[in-house]
């Protein structure tokens, strides 16, 4: 696939007036990237990764089932990323596992081939043994974000609730993805599913499916994916679509202690698509990626299982957001019953919706998206920010490991001077990356 673009104007959805942003690269070269606000985001090519390698859904690498990529992380200093997989585990896909990827961008483009894994990582427990792969002992990872360090990985796992019930948890691991003895996350009792009362604690898979280091690496996040059950629970599909949404929690984390330091309230958007009775659907944070110590990008996804309009059954959509002028809410034991309605939550501007501007005429389908990491530079000095599909192991389903490449694009606030560091002040809004005709999906 050779990527090409076509323009839309900035008045369709990403007009967004944002202050100056300056791009920071520090002297520490795995520090994080401080690029502040960000004005839009031009695509520039998408790949798939079953047609990067020529084969079917099912792709193996080093003796494991590639698939379920639900945390992309970037190693600036190395130009690598490490991809997280979601699978517990199994004899037949392999052990609880992180790969080690390039995604080329060398031309300014994403396409067929430039994305190539390098290695697999099996996480270990602390006493160096596998994970087992059924609970209570396992793990359900599906967060990942290096370490300032660049020696070290944080992963999130979220837990089970029910039969088995395991608590979620954020651990520290070496490169050769054993757990350390230093660095340990500790989760407040709000988020443990064991012991937890019916109305209390998370539900399963909405919790910590995301993982980021702000910019200057001195706070780690995650947040929970849907709102906790004392919260007001997940997010339904209602008329109009922003009333009633999950209120989610995004905490910060001193990384040298361990401790939670912040807590503050994150409005998710609700289920975009009314299911069919019966039928699955949800919608969440999924991922953050911070672009200082204050801004962060935030995806959002919608999934409907079976939608009652012959479309997409995901929905996704990038935001950025801002704790500036949010309320810690770390004292706040329960959101439901109108509390949440008196709090100031964090504020978020839309930046990119995937549907309104890549699925057209059905051409370009958007999968189970769940991974946002920056990328390498490109050829002008802007910056890249890569977004990856789990294909929740679906060989024979139409889902995909998919890839998306963006151009980060800074753009200063009306009426002030275009002062720029490593990113471009372009206004041509979006780019929409369209596939070659005839090329697979």
């Amino acid at each position: 696939m050779t990527p090409f673009t076509r323009a839309i104007g900035t008045g369709t959805f990403t007009a967004v007036a944002v202050t100056l942003g300056i791009a920071v690269l520090s002297s520490n070269a795995h520090a994080q990237l401080n690029i502040g606000p960000i004005g839009s985001l031009q695509s520039i090519g998408r790949t798939e990764l079953s047609s990067v390698t020529n084969l079917v859904p099912g792709t193996t690498f080093g003796g494991t089932t590639v698939g379920g990529l639900s945390g992309l992380t970037y190693d600036r200093a190395n130009n690598r990323f490490f991809a997280l997989s979601d699978d517990a585990g199994s004899e037949t896909r392999g052990a609880a596992r992180f790969y080690g990827l390039n995604i080329n961008l060398s031309d300014d483009a994403l396409g067929d081939g430039d994305v190539t894994f390098t290695s697999v990582t099996t996480l270990k427990q602390l006493g160096g043994d596998n994970f087992p792969t059924t609970a209570p002992f396992t793990i359900d990872p599906e967060g990942i974000a290096l370490a300032p360090d660049g020696n070290s990985l944080y992963v999130s796992s979220e837990g089970f609730r029910g039969a088995n019930t395991q608590n979620p948890f954020i651990r520290r691991y070496d490169l050769s993805g054993k757990e350390t003895d230093t660095g340990q996350i500790n989760l407040p009792a709000r988020y443990n599913t064991i012991g937890a009362a019916a109305d209390q604690g998370p539900d399963n898979n909405l919790v910590f499916e995301s993982l980021a280091f702000n910019a200057s690496g001195t706070r780690l996040y995650t947040a929970t994916e849907g709102g906790l059950r004392q919260d007001g629970g997940p997010a339904t599909f209602t008329t109009p679509a922003n009333s009633p949404r999950a209120n989610s929690r995004i905490i910060a984390f001193d990384p040298t202690t361990g401790n939670r330091t912040a807590e503050y309230l994150y409005r998710t958007d609700t289920i975009v698509r009314q299911p069919n009775a019966g039928t699955f659907a949800t919608a969440g944070l999924v991922d953050i990626l911070f672009t200082s110590d204050t801004t962060f990008l935030a995806l959002e996804r919608s999934l409907t299982t079976s939608p009652n309009t012959p479309s997409q059954t995901n929905e996704v959509r990038i935001f950025q957001g801002t704790l500036t002028g949010a309320q810690d809410i770390s004292g706040i034991d329960t959101l439901g019953g109108g509390v949440a309605e008196t709090i100031v939550g964090v504020q978020k501007t839309l930046l990119f919706d995937f549907n309104a501007a890549l699925f057209d005429g059905a051409q370009i389908r958007i999968d189970n998206l769940e991974a946002l990491s920056f990328g390498p530079q490109l050829s002008d000095g802007s910056f890249s920010l890569i977004v990856a599909s789990d294909d929740n192991f679906s060989a024979n389903s139409p889902q995909k490991n998919q890839f998306f490449a963006f151009r980060v694009v800074i753009v200063p606030e009306a009426g002030t001077l275009p002062l720029m560091v490593g990113a471009g002040c372009s206004l041509l809004g979006v780019a929409i990356a369209r596939r070659r005709k005839g090329a697979n999906e």
